[in-house]
């Protein structure tokens, strides 16, 4: 079945519309989270020479501290066990890997042209693809969990230093 080129145009600009949104979207969760994430390991670290020089091990001379850096660091701070947090901790944490994920697959793979989808090769060196409008809800609800649990981890760090 072949379309016309007017048909494949309006589907080409259509799609591109729906995946330039979504990926805007998913560049965007990351960045609050990322953004969040320093604030945090910023608080924790500060003020305390011993905490200073834990964290110079952990980012060793690295000349950039990326988003999946930050999600390392924060997972090695021990925050996992305090009583508040059990049991939500490594959902946090599991969330954030799925989003940095998912916005390493929108920003480094190339959209289809007649579909809302972006092919990638999965860890398992698979193609695959990922559909976006699918894919939005769950990623909507991951970044708005992790902003919930992010806000109260650090308003907790605050109260601590006072």
């Amino acid at each position: 079945m072949s379309i016309s080129v007017e048909e494949f145009r309006r589907l080409y600009f259509e799609n591109q519309t729906v995946i330039d949104n979504a990926r805007a979207e998913i560049i965007k969760f990351a960045i609050d989270l990322d953004v969040f994430l320093e604030r945090i390991i910023t608080i924790y670290f500060v003020e305390n020479s011993t905490k200073q020089k834990q964290f110079s091990s952990y980012i060793g001379k690295k000349e950039f501290f990326s988003f999946h850096r930050k999600i390392e660091v924060f997972r090695k701070l021990g925050l996992d066990k305090k009583e508040k947090y059990e049991g939500k901790f490594n959902e946090l944490v599991s969330k954030l890997y799925y989003i940095k994920s998912m916005r390493n697959i929108v920003a480094h793979n190339v959209p289809m042209i007649h579909t809302p989808e972006i092919w990638y090769t999965g860890d398992d060196d698979k193609e695959k693809l990922l559909s976006l409008p699918k894919e939005l809800p769950q990623l909507r609800e991951s970044h708005e969990f992790c902003m919930d649990a992010l806000d109260t981890i650090f308003s907790d760090l605050l109260n601590e230093k006072k």
